[in-house]
């Protein structure tokens, strides 16, 4: 599902209407953009859902934040099958946007077209073998954002040890 062209003069800052998720805003979980304005329901994006960014530097998030609209060069994915969980191909958009990269000649900002969603192959093992595969990356993803955290705080501890042996001098 692509996003929608909204009117610009129907955006605000003051937080009035719903949120707008524009490209800079697919792996941020927070907008500074709002709608207030008609639009489809089929544009609205839900906590959980995955986005995809189209231009520039190609991007996937799952959404993390409030009801939203979908804005223009954004994409979620919907509707999948049965036998396929949709966090699955979640994890191989990286190596997608590659194959995406292959097919775009563009030589200024490069663009992932209807044509290269609409043409998607994915690959996919029996449902089950899916969701143990998106479990174990699921934990290393939480190990990893773990890892980041201890590193940002022994950074400040540093910091705070410095500056206080810097004062007692």
């Amino acid at each position: 599902m692509y996003g929608f062209a909204f009117k610009a003069a129907y955006f605000n800052e003051v937080g009035k209407g719903l949120p707008v998720i524009r490209i800079g805003d697919v792996d941020k979980n927070v907008t500074d953009k709002f709608f207030d304005g008609d639009y489809d329901e089929k544009y609205l994006i839900k906590n959980g859902d995955i986005l995809l960014g189209l231009s520039g530097s190609f991007k996937a998030a799952q959404w993390q934040g409030v009801k939203a609209l979908l804005n223009q060069r954004v994409a979620t994915l919907r509707n999948f099958e049965n036998e396929v969980a949709e966090k699955f191909v979640f994890y191989q958009m990286p190596r997608l946007f590659l194959e995406f990269e292959k097919q775009i000649t563009q030589l200024s900002v490069k663009n992932i077209l209807t044509k290269h969603l609409n043409n998607l192959i994915v690959l996919y093992p029996p449902i089950a073998i899916q969701k143990q595969i998106v479990e174990r990356l699921d934990k290393i993803v939480a190990v990893q954002k773990l890892n980041v955290e201890q590193r940002t705080k022994l950074k400040e501890l540093f910091e705070s040890s410095l500056h206080k042996s810097m004062s007692n001098k």
